[in-house]
């Protein structure tokens, strides 16, 4: 699991640009990018198991952590604390 997440923009319903971080670094700001899984994932966010075929984000910016992925669902929560001034 990924230490810490920040929205820092919504781009559009299917990009996002996060902040994120674990124990071994800070990934920086990286895109997200909304996909159909094709296969059953965990999220890294909150760590619920995820079935093929969920809509969830993978990153696009970055190859360290290529293999993530976060539900929507966690994406829609972080949307207000963006949001916020």
């Amino acid at each position: 699991m990924l230490g810490e997440f920040r929205l820092l923009g919504v781009l559009n319903d299917d990009l996002v640009r996060l902040r994120t971080s674990d124990v071994s670094g800070n990934y920086g700001a990286q895109l997200w990018s909304s996909i159909k899984l094709s296969k059953s994932k965990d999220c890294v966010r909150c760590e619920t198991k995820l079935t093929a075929g969920t809509r969830a984000f993978k990153p696009i910016t970055n190859g360290y952590n290529r293999m993530h992925r976060i539900c929507a669902s966690c994406v829609e929560r972080l949307k207000p604390q963006h949001e916020t001034p």
